[in-house]
């Protein structure tokens, strides 16, 4: 049963084997700190005690699901697989977002199935733009959400590297969009051929929007600790992304985005092809013609 302290102990369907080669596992990952776990030696072998939230309870499946992807060692498969049953039975049991959670400065760590869906689609639609093949839930990433803040991606480097890369990515994002009124804004890159000056959206697409551009930063900082390359900061790909997944799920908004030419070429281009019945080489021109000065 799930007490009070949102806590749920599984110790019955884990193999004397996996008891012992479980922690070891998850502490030589980056993703140790994905969930919020303890252990207790408990006769012959270990207890694991989660916290037994919904969102908790999804990251340790999560973790437990990609495990054999970064762990060397030897693993118990089917023991491993009859605890994920047990953690998916516990979240039909599990509260969302417990008021007693939620951290001294209003930060809160949990989140709903679909922020969740949220989060796995922003991933995945970055990951397949790229073209790389890396299982989202090996980048090592936490989602934090505040009403008010400004999405941003920081990540912190941790021990136990070998497997899966570098940092720990943490994600916060603002799931009303208050922080910018749900206005889309894109950095000027020009070389990109759009721009995006305020365009107004609702709340859920501009946290999406957010978490497309956080995700690509977190996407290209990780394969940058798996190629051993020197990662950049550079918004020229969370730019990109933003436009490409706008103009595939919303593009009303798309055709409002205002051209831009670089000035390294004499003619409008862009790596983003217009949506049909949009001529942005017209629309160029007429915004110098309507910002040139008026005679006297």
């Amino acid at each position: 049963m799930i007490t009070q302290k949102y806590q749920h102990q599984y110790s019955n369907k884990l193999s004397k084997g996996t008891s012992h080669t479980l922690p070891k596992a998850l502490v030589k990952t980056a993703l140790k700190n994905s969930f919020t776990h303890t252990y207790q030696q408990y006769t012959n072998r270990k207890r694991l005690i989660i916290e037994a939230t919904w969102s908790n309870l999804q990251r340790a499946i999560d973790t437990l699901q990609v495990l054999p992807l970064l762990y060397k060692g030897k693993l118990h498969q089917r023991a491993i697989d009859r605890l994920i049953q047990e953690l998916q039975e516990a979240q039909e049991e599990a509260v969302l977002i417990p008021k007693d959670l939620i951290d001294s400065n209003n930060w809160r760590t949990d989140f709903t199935p679909q922020e969740y869906t949220e989060q796995v689609q922003a991933f995945q639609f970055v990951l397949d733009q790229f073209g790389f093949d890396y299982d989202y839930r090996a980048i090592p990433h936490f989602f934090r959400y505040k009403q008010g803040t400004r999405g941003y991606c920081h990540y912190k480097r941790t021990s136990g590297l070998d497997n899966n890369g570098g940092p720990y990515y943490f994600i916060d994002i603002d799931p009303t969009g208050s922080r910018m009124n749900s206005r889309w804004y894109t950095y000027g890159r020009t070389s990109l051929g759009w721009k995006a000056e305020g365009i107004k959206t609702t709340p859920k697409i501009f946290r999406n929007i957010v978490l497309v551009h956080e995700a690509t930063h977190a996407i290209e900082n990780y394969r940058s600790q798996r190629i051993h390359k020197k990662y950049t900061s550079s918004e020229m790909n969370t730019t990109l992304m933003e436009l490409r997944w706008v103009k595939k799920n919303h593009p009303e908004l798309f055709r409002k985005l205002t051209p831009v030419q670089d000035g390294r070429r004499s003619k409008w281009w862009s790596p983003v092809e217009p949506l049909p019945g949009m001529n942005p080489e017209r629309m160029f021109q007429e915004s110098k013609k309507a910002a040139a000065p008026t005679g006297q």
